[in-house]
């Protein structure tokens, strides 16, 4: 839509549908943000270039275009205001709250770089991190953090040398600079994964079009470039058959087996959630502990730290004297359940805490805590009091 609009400024309903887009976009997940911020920037290049319009024309588009941006993401941005304090939550909190410094600085890896983290957690040596741009479209697996946790295919990219042929080259080099930005984006400031870069897949796809369009242009054999394609088309579609025979949804989607005993047989933390929502007050609130963040089943109040480990549980031990002070820091959050995997959070511990700090714990766990539910690693432990 925007490069539409660009075509022909006098056409506002395409800037009006990209305005709108965007705002959808903001409204989904937070990497929106930066997909805004990106087109934001090639919207004010194509306003300063000429033929320049009069003042008013160009206020117009302004207000139309930041105007229709913010009215579906304007939900949101009041939802994450009162309910945190944050209308860019989970994002920002340091500018919006003001919070200091973590009391358990050393439970969290957000003082370390992408490249550093890749180095420590997967070994990997320079010439792998210096291929990150062109490893996430070759070397993706679902389920796995080193290999970006999602998968690509290499056909968005290489077409790529016969792309930049032809006519349409602005149009060209905007979808590069946009997918270009949004990747570096991706591997410099967070830590990579393929369903932070999708909104890269879509301009890929348009240049991989262009370039399929100007091979036929120029190949003297046609039948090759069908071939090839065909053959991308083989590959894709034996991982997608794999990919959906993993997911084994068919028992489900014809009803033979009910949704609480396909994602109890898929997701082994669904039981704890299950028990969670039918053997816990509707006051009660849940200390998630090495869960991921996977709230989505959880019907009850729940609380998780920002980070990748449990730093408030942490900083809480580390600063206690004695069981009771861990028992009223975690009331003081009104916390009533802990829900965890039980394996991370004790190699965790181990890990973290001094023989004085473990013995507290211990006492705490012991005299503090009760174990309600445990299946497939999982456990449910109800506070005391």
């Amino acid at each position: 839509c925007f490069l539409r609009w660009r075509e022909n400024r006098e056409a506002l309903r395409w800037l009006s549908l990209a305005a709108l887009s965007l705002g959808f976009a903001l409204a989904t997940k937070p990497n929106g943000l930066v997909a805004a911020l990106l087109i934001s920037f090639l919207f004010l290049l194509v306003i300063v270039k000429p033929p320049r319009k009069s003042p008013g024309q160009i206020g117009r588009e302004l207000l139309l275009y930041g105007g229709l941006m913010l009215l579906p993401f304007l939900p949101w941005l009041a939802k994450n205001w009162f309910q945190t304090g944050n209308p860019f939550f989970p994002l920002l909190d340091h500018f919006f709250l003001q919070r200091g410094p973590s009391v358990a600085e050393g439970a969290s890896f957000g003082g370390l770089g992408i490249f550093v983290k890749r180095e420590l957690f997967y070994g990997e040596n320079f010439w792998q991190i210096l291929g990150l741009p062109l490893r996430v479209f070759f070397f993706g697996r679902d389920d796995n953090p080193q290999f970006f946790d999602g998968v690509l295919t290499p056909i968005l990219i290489v077409l790529l040398p016969w792309t930049f042929k032809g006519k349409w080259l602005e149009d060209k080099k905007l979808l590069t600079s946009f997918a270009l930005l949004f990747l570096a984006y991706a591997i410099f400031l967070v830590d990579l994964r393929i369903r932070y870069i999708l909104s890269i897949v879509p301009p890929l796809v348009i240049l991989a079009v262009y370039g399929i369009f100007n091979v036929y242009l120029r190949i003297k054999q046609p039948v090759y470039l069908f071939v090839g394609l065909m053959v991308f088309a083989a590959w894709h579609g034996v991982y997608l058959w794999r990919y959906v025979s993993a997911a084994e949804p068919l028992g489900y989607l014809s009803g033979r087996e009910s949704r609480d005993s396909y994602l109890e047989r898929m997701l082994p933390e669904y039981a704890s959630f299950k028990y969670i929502n039918s053997a816990t007050a509707p006051t009660a609130k849940i200390y998630l502990l090495f869960v991921g963040r996977r709230g989505y089943y959880c019907e009850r109040d729940y609380f998780h730290d920002g980070g990748d480990l449990p730093g408030y549980l942490l900083g809480v031990i580390r600063a206690a004297q004695s069981p009771d002070q861990i028992d009223q820091a975690l009331k003081r959050k009104q916390i009533t359940h802990l829900m965890v995997r039980e394996q991370l959070l004790v190699d965790f511990l181990t890990h973290n805490l001094t023989p004085a700090q473990a013995v507290t714990w211990s006492q705490f766990a012991q005299s503090r805590l009760t174990l309600n539910f445990r299946d497939r690693g999982y456990a449910v432990y109800q506070l005391h009091g």
